[in-house]
């Protein structure tokens, strides 16, 4: 279970109202930002003050202000980073408040035990890039000199969740504002090029599930599992009506139009129609449609139906460089997640 971190009320109370003082006595010799992050500063060392020794312990002081109070070391590579490296690093995360509620999460275990806890939403490691033009300062501090494998829990003053990079924390007290948190980090892994990591994970995947199969495209593979009713591929001016379910490369499925496989994934939601799709066919595959709104796709999906054939039902994986690459897609698809997709050309649905 985890403890959560406060102050009892009477404590914080006085210290509140003593900073208040301070504040009213000071303010007109002061701007506003700087009297704000003034007590941002004193709330801040006063909470700290209270909890070290009790709830938790100090172990050390980060470079730029964030305080370590756990750490189990790793034994992998190292997470060194200077401005001329690419580093890409898995982790697993936990954001708290001070008072111990959680903020952010991708673990399963955390959501299950907060009650938060989603079929549609992805749990396990996600990727991030170094750097506080990346990161916020704080939480890139955190993961300096961390090996894969390792564990830090930390601090982070809220001037420290910034994305920019100053000398000190002078600076970042004088400049930054932000939410004073705690984050429970472990590295599961770390690569210098996130292409080539996806594109290995995919040929592995390929090889296990869908053997003998190769590449049509970079980063994009294609198998037919029924065979077409005819052998010419679409004409540019058709709509077609297509099936759809679509997963992650450890079988999530993160989206479908088919009912009873939204059911059975636990990703059923009553305020969608499930139906076959309606695609608007087009000279090139990057202007192909979806539904009566004619919304675009992400490529790999639009790559794939532009080589389908009648009444065919394919199984193509790609990876995000035609998907969703460094942005994901909300709380279902983490950056830079190869994806797979089944797709059937199907009878237009009856009115």
């Amino acid at each position: 279970m985890i403890q959560k971190l406060q102050m009892k009320k009477s404590t914080i109370t006085a210290i509140l109202s003593a900073a208040a003082i301070a504040l009213i006595s000071t303010a007109c010799a002061k701007d506003a930002d700087e009297v704000k992050n003034a007590s941002a500063k004193r709330y801040f060392d006063a909470w700290m003050s209270v909890n070290n020794g009790t709830s938790f312990n100090v172990l050390y002081r980060t470079q730029r202000g964030a305080y370590i109070i756990e750490e189990e070391q790793g034994n992998g590579q190292t997470l060194n980073y200077s401005a001329e490296d690419t580093c890409y690093v898995f982790v697993e995360y936990t954001e708290y408040d001070l008072d111990g509620n959680v903020k952010n999460n991708n673990r399963e275990s955390i959501a299950k035990l907060n009650g938060d806890y989603s079929e549609k939403s992805f749990y396990g490691p996600t990727v991030w890039l170094r750097g506080t033009d990346y990161l916020y300062a704080g939480v890139d501090d955190i993961l300096e000199g961390m090996k894969v494998g390792g564990r830090r829990k930390a601090i982070i003053p809220g001037w420290l969740l910034s994305y920019k990079d100053y000398d000190n924390e002078e600076q970042y007290i004088k400049n930054c504002e932000g939410s004073d948190r705690i984050y429970d980090i472990t590295v599961t892994g770390t690569c210098s090029n996130i292409t080539k990591w996806e594109i290995d994970s995919l040929e592995r995947y390929v090889s296990r599930v869908m053997p003998g199969v190769d590449s049509t495209g970079y980063g994009f593979y294609y198998k037919t599992i029924n065979e077409p009713t005819d052998t010419n591929t679409i004409s540019t001016d058709s709509t077609v009506y297509i099936n759809y379910v679509g997963k992650l490369l450890n079988g999530k499925i993160f989206d479908t139009n088919i009912k009873k496989t939204a059911i059975d994934a636990g990703i059923y939601s009553s305020g969608t129609t499930y139906a076959p799709s309606k695609i608007t066919m087009d000279e090139t595959y990057t202007s192909i449609k979806m539904g009566d709104d004619e919304n675009s796709m992400i490529n790999g999906f639009a790559y794939a139906i532009s080589k389908m054939r009648p009444f065919e039902k394919i199984v193509c994986v790609f990876y995000s460089g035609r998907g969703y690459s460094y942005s994901g897609s909300g709380s279902t698809i983490p950056a830079y997640s190869p994806l797979m997709f089944e797709i059937e050309l199907v009878d237009a649905p009856e009115e």
